[in-house]
């Protein structure tokens, strides 16, 4: 029961809920929504109670008034929101590249402790072994077993390499994408916030900055964030390569003959690089710095789970337990990092995490979005509502339940209406099956935004198709409607009506208001009280198919057709003699299999 107005898709203009403007319980399904022309006028033709179709007319001249103005502030939403998603994929693959890199290294280092506890220390850790060999240049048995038999120079080439070129890759995004798109929204953002500006102190539509300023403010904050990591890549890029170099070394060291490594300790007065090596194996290596840039920030837990974590044993950072209810009172305090177990080392993405910088911006740019609807739907008021009335209208089937669904389907299916027609005018068609047996379309010219039109209407009787079933009704293009009936249940047709040539009359029952809405006009249809006119159709075609669906592309003489076997079927409406002939030829030998088929089984 709602329909959105968005321009390019994004920009959400006007939002309403049918349910409240035509103030009625239920609404069935929307069969058409179409604006016209110089979209001044909104059209909502759906199935309202008892499955009887009825047409909203909602004046939007708010629309074509400012449409200057909201085509400037379209444009800029969809360049914005175009730089918001190369950002985010900008960031993610960033993420990918980097984890892929660091998380092969890790695996590789991680078999330290497995030859540790094979020389018998179980409680061994390769953060503690690496520091303990930089310091002293002694390693234990269990690491100068890894760096000489588990780790060969050229698997330690290869993670080199692959940690060399995750920061290049991030140091080359950074600089030719990130940073350039994040100055440009920047720029776009605030362009679009003068418009606003403009906009609310210069016309009716007065649209909320808030949301904007918000965008601008995590937007220049994102752009902080990623200047931070352009300067945490360069320096882990520089530390991991002290790093690597320094175990080739140790490698080759350990790997000669000799026993003497008295002077492993390579470094002498070069405390630049001894400083290096430590801060890369504790902040990068261990606690992954780089990584922290794309870790998003948990949610705060609700105040139920707090309380129940409060309430269950929990373990302190040094492992000892805590009784129940000491955690809720210490919620407050920060633990300290603990120095037994890497995985536990704590990553601070508060301030610096790109990733949670880009979803704090998509989050208020949908708000953004959405915020032009609650100004401009309150200018949109509702014009007409037309009922049209017959019990005729859709398919009847006797003794036979028919669903809520198949009554809403049905009734989209044999309802249409032309919206954006070139004399400025809305028309609707109806696709009856009357009493006598013969198919009958209703055509409207509905009223525009001028308080005095009416609804004017003509009724359409063929006596050609005597027997026949309306399927479908739909525009084909400006002069002709195109119908779908059936005969039986594998014969279908297809017609072109021309309704530029019809005579309208008035035949609606105009009341100046509505109980359920003031200002709207209600126009009641009777169609049994409109006298049918004969009338052929333009062109004509015959199908050995039952259609299910149909599809007819404005502009061109094709239609796209869905046979009871799920065949899609492309018509040229120019050559429909040809198509039946290939379609019965094809039909009879699908016949002639299926009766063999049934002679075998």
């Amino acid at each position: 029961g709602a329909v959105h107005v968005r321009a390019f898709g994004l920009l959400t203009l006007v939002e309403l809920d049918l349910r409240k403007r035509a103030r009625e319980a239920a609404v069935g399904r929307i069969a058409e929504v179409g604006l016209t022309c110089d979209s001044s006028q909104l059209v909502v033709l759906y199935n309202g109670d008892r499955n009887i179709p009825r047409i909203l007319l909602f004046d939007t001249t708010v629309l074509r008034n400012h449409r200057k103005e909201l085509r400037r502030i379209s444009k800029h939403v969809c360049e914005i929101d175009y730089l918001l998603s190369h950002i985010a994929i900008c960031v993610d693959s960033m993420k990918l590249r980097w984890a892929t890199a660091h998380r092969a290294l890790v695996r590789k280092f991680s078999q330290i402790e497995d030859a540790c506890k094979e020389t018998g220390h179980e409680n061994a850790r390769m953060d503690v072994e690496l520091l303990h060999l930089l310091v002293t240049g002694i390693p234990s048995s269990g690491l100068r077993a890894f760096l000489t038999d588990y780790l060969p120079i050229a698997r330690l080439e290869d993670a080199r390499r692959a940690i060399d070129s995750a920061c290049y890759t991030i140091l080359e995004a950074v600089q030719t994408n990130l940073l350039p798109a994040l100055e440009q929204a920047i720029f776009r953002l605030v362009d679009l916030r003068g418009i606003v500006k403009w906009m609310s102190e210069y016309s009716k539509i007065v649209l909320d900055i808030q949301p904007l300023e918000e965008v601008i403010s995590r937007t220049e904050r994102a752009l902080l964030v990623i200047e931070a990591l352009r300067g945490t890549v360069i320096g882990t890029q520089k530390g991991f390569k002290y790093l690597f170099k320094w175990l080739l070394n140790s490698i080759k060291k350990f790997s000669s003959d000799s026993d003497d490594h008295k002077d492993i300790s390579q470094f002498g007065e070069e405390e630049e690089k001894f400083s290096e090596i430590a801060k890369c194996l504790r902040d990068d290596f261990m606690r992954d710095k780089i990584g922290s840039f794309f870790i998003a920030k948990k949610t705060k837990p609700s105040e139920e789970e707090e309380e129940e974590k409060g309430k269950s044993t929990q373990v302190s950072v040094d492992g000892s337990p805590v009784r129940d209810g000491q955690g809720a009172k210490e919620k407050g305090r920060k633990a300290a990092p603990s120095s037994s177990s890497s995985s536990s080392l704590p990553v601070d993405t508060t301030t610096f995490s790109a990733t949670e910088a880009m979803g704090s911006i998509r989050d208020c740019w949908a708000k953004v979005l959405r915020e032009p609807s609650a100004s401009i739907s309150k200018l949109v008021r509702l014009n007409s509502i037309i009922k049209v009335e017959n019990g005729s209208v859709g398919k009847q089937e006797k003794k036979k339940v028919v669903s809520k669904e198949k009554e809403d389907n049905n009734g989209a299916r044999l309802a249409a209406v032309k919206t954006n027609h070139p004399s400025g005018r809305v028309f609707a068609a109806f696709g009856l099956d009357s009493k006598s047996g013969l198919p009958e379309l209703a055509l409207m010219r509905l009223p525009g935004r001028n308080p005095g039109e009416k609804v004017e209407t003509a009724l359409l009787s063929f006596e050609e198709g005597a027997g026949m079933q309306v399927e479908w009704v739909e525009f084909y293009n400006d002069k002709n409607v195109a119908m779908v009936l059936s005969k039986g249940k594998r014969t279908s047709f297809l017609w072109l009506v021309d309704y530029t040539t019809v005579e309208f009359s008035n035949a609606s029952k105009g009341t100046p208001a509505s109980s359920s809405s003031p200002r709207a006009r209600v126009h009641e249809i009777s169609l049994p009280g409109v006298n049918a006119v004969e009338a052929k159709a333009d062109r004509a075609g015959a199908m050995k198919k039952a259609i299910l669906e149909c599809n007819f592309c404005e502009g061109r003489s094709t239609a796209a057709l869905l046979d009871s076997k799920l065949k899609l079927v492309a018509l040229d409406l120019g050559e429909v003699s040809e198509d039946e002939d290939e379609d019965e030829d094809e039909d009879e030998g699908e016949q002639e299999n299926q009766a063999d088929d049934d002679e075998d089984a």
